[in-house]
């Protein structure tokens, strides 16, 4: 079960990166993090919360926020200041 879950995410990621190419509004977000880390990091969060999604448009949209969420992350924790940002 675990296994095509799994499965089914990267395909959707797949999806979204294909996605993210062709839109303008994405493109910024795409290319400022490497999509494999976010993806990889996107999967981790869903297994450890155990998040599950109905379909893969709201996949798409929960991804594109964990991205966007990403970045914001990594831009903080780049600067070495007294805070550390995280997913939670």
């Amino acid at each position: 079960m675990k296994t095509v879950l799994i499965i089914t995410a990267l395909a959707a990621l797949a999806g979204f990166a294909l996605y993210s190419q062709s839109s303008p509004a994405l493109t910024g977000v795409a290319t400022e993090v490497k999509t494999l880390s976010a993806e990889s990091a996107f999967l981790d969060f869903i297994q450890s919360h155990g998040k599950h999604y109905k379909d893969h448009v709201e996949f798409r949209t929960r991804y594109t926020n964990f991205l966007k969420t990403h970045i914001l992350i990594q831009e903080h924790n780049a600067k070495k200041l007294l805070s550390i940002m995280g997913h939670n």
